[in-house]
């Protein structure tokens, strides 16, 4: 087991030198500058946005919002063999009782990683892989028989008025 990084314990000791965040370079105590040699730093990349939708507000009816987040992504710094993550989450809040609002999701998204949707401070979806292993993310990403997408309308929860 590796114990020389994070060198600072176990917080990671990592800065921006530059105000450039995703292409400028990083120090501290567990950045080397030398890429892809499992000792401290060790690669950056910066995911693109192009594929991922601007979230969508709907009023379909006098009590009810629907807010839309989808959207795909892929790892910068590994090769593009799958068709990434991806995500169509329709969250609606129904307020048909105004003192006792409830929320759910309507999703259909990959396996992995994790997904979580919170509504004024209350849990309504919450999806942890039961695994975090490279077998089970492969078989998630390449969608193999019975893994893939999760698709399905969460329980609605009460949700606190705000």
């Amino acid at each position: 087991m590796r114990t020389d990084s994070p060198a600072n314990g176990t917080t990671i000791s990592s800065a921006p030198l530059t105000s450039d965040i995703y292409n400028g370079s990083y120090g501290g105590m567990d950045d080397d500058g030398i890429p892809n040699d499992c000792k401290f730093w060790n690669a950056s990349g910066h995911a693109s946005t192009q594929d991922m939708a601007t979230p969508s507000v709907t009023f379909p009816y006098p009590t009810q919002a629907q807010v839309l987040f989808a959207g795909t992504a892929f790892n910068p710094l590994e090769i593009q063999l799958n068709n990434g993550i991806n995500w169509n989450m329709n969250v609606v809040v129904d307020e048909s009782n105004p003192t006792a609002p409830t929320a759910y999701v309507n999703f259909n998204h990959t396996c992995y990683p994790a997904r979580k949707v919170i509504v004024n401070g209350m849990t309504i979806y919450d999806k942890q892989p039961p695994y975090n292993d490279v077998g089970y993310i492969a078989k998630c990403l390449f969608q193999f028989p019975g893994f893939g997408k999760l698709t399905g309308v969460s329980t609605a929860v009460q949700v606190p008025v705000q």
